[in-house]
C-alpha cells in the first residue's frame, strides 16, 4: 500500500522495538506512525515508509511517538 505511486516523500526508523510479530496492532501502529508523519510535512501517509529495527515481538512505543 506503501509506494505504490512509486516514490516516497519521508522515511521513518525507529530502534528499539523490531514491531515484528506484533500482529495486528503491529500493522495499526505503522500505519499511525505513517499517519502521524504525514500530518507533519504535509504529504499523504502511503507516502511515508516505516522501518523498525530492535527486539521482536516488541511494539512501538505509540504514546511517546504521538508526543513527538
Amino acid at each position: 500500500e506503501h509506494l505504490a505511486g512509486g516514490q516516497a516523500r519521508a522515511v521513518v526508523i525507529n530502534a528499539g522495538c523490531a514491531n515484528a510479530a506484533t500482529g495486528e496492532a503491529g500493522l495499526r501502529d505503522a500505519r499511525e506512525t505513517a499517519h502521524l508523519v504525514a500530518e507533519e510535512i504535509g504529504c499523504r501517509p502511503t507516502d511515508v515508509v516505516v522501518g523498525s529495527t530492535g527486539v521482536i515481538g516488541v511494539a512501538v512505543p505509540m504514546a511517546a511517538l504521538r508526543r513527538g
